[in-house]
């Protein structure tokens, strides 16, 4: 019953490898008239709106843009506005996005040689657009947090790290450049545990980016059947019922008011899923209101 909403379960996806059916604006009013903008083809007040977004909210916008908007209609946005950085931020993003949907979020050794090949050449041209986003501090700030997927995906490590550190040192509190950064330094990926012990240490203080990451390495934990946070801990369901109910509380306490609550909600929904409390489970569910989470590397529907 709760497939679509375990995007992190091992057990099974299933995936969408055209337009996402899932509206990714979330309800948020602005990424829903930038993309009526462009969609009307208002570029000029499509991208004046995008400058003057929060961090949070332009990542969502974003994936708004990439995942709801035609490929052709978001390249004649990029060619009829002489590539603006935020046309050009926009299929960049899209890039990164099909590639993963036509790798089809599998394991490495079930992707077929087509469609290895057809996740890289995305890769790359994702890499080329946003890399070319070089004058905005805050749009330059989320093509790095892109970029560190992108790397990651094209095994350069060293690069994805580079772009965290550039992404950070702009907007300390870019949410998705912790999310992927997280996932680019693991054991199964580029890093190891001692990359993943410092990264903790170093975290934000931004409770939203330390809910969001320690939810999520409760989930890679669950996945990859060992405790990433190394912190003595042996049994990770036991970790992750202290968590979610420490987290629950917080939430009771301070109600999350940015977009990425989402985020928390998703994780939420997962861990109490696999733990089998039904209780946070349904609560979270409905918090939730099928405004599905982006794994950050899958678009499950």
């Amino acid at each position: 019953m709760l497939i679509q909403t375990i995007v992190f379960s091992a057990c099974g996806q299933t995936i969408n490898k055209g337009l996402s059916k899932s509206d990714y604006s979330f309800g948020l009013k602005e990424a829903k008239t930038i993309k009526n903008e462009v969609l009307a083809g208002n570029y000029a007040k499509a991208d004046e709106m995008i400058k003057t977004l929060s961090s949070d909210n332009l990542s969502q916008t974003m994936d708004c843009l990439a995942l709801n908007i035609e490929g052709e209609i978001l390249k004649k946005w990029y060619n009829q506005s002489n590539n603006s950085e935020s046309s050009t931020l926009a299929i960049g993003v899209y890039h990164s996005h099909k590639g993963w949907k036509i790798r089809g979020y599998a394991y490495s050794n079930d992707v077929d040689k087509d469609d290895a090949m057809g996740f890289i050449d995305y890769q790359e041209k994702s890499k080329e657009l946003l890399n070319k986003i070089t004058k905005n501090k805050s749009l330059v700030a989320e093509a790095k947090a892109r970029l560190i997927r992108v790397y990651m995906s094209l095994d350069e490590y060293e690069k994805a790290s580079l772009n965290f550190q550039k992404c950070i040192q702009l907007d300390p509190n870019n949410v998705w450049a912790y999310i992927h950064q997280s996932e680019s330094i693991q054991p199964k990926w580029g890093g190891s545990q001692k990359d993943l012990n410092e990264f903790l240490k170093n975290m934000s203080k931004n409770k939203l980016i330390q809910q969001i990451i320690t939810l999520k390495l409760t989930v890679d934990s669950f996945i990859s059947d060992e405790n990433l946070f190394d912190d003595g801990e042996e049994n990770i369901k036991q970790k992750a019922r202290k968590t979610i109910r420490e987290i629950d509380k917080e939430i009771e306490a301070n109600s999350i008011n940015s977009i990425h609550k989402y985020l928390v909600f998703g994780y939420m929904v997962s861990i109490s899923h696999e733990l089998g409390d039904n209780h946070l489970l349904n609560k979270y569910y409905s918090k939730m209101d099928e405004n599905y989470p982006l794994y950050p590397f899958g678009i499950i529907e």
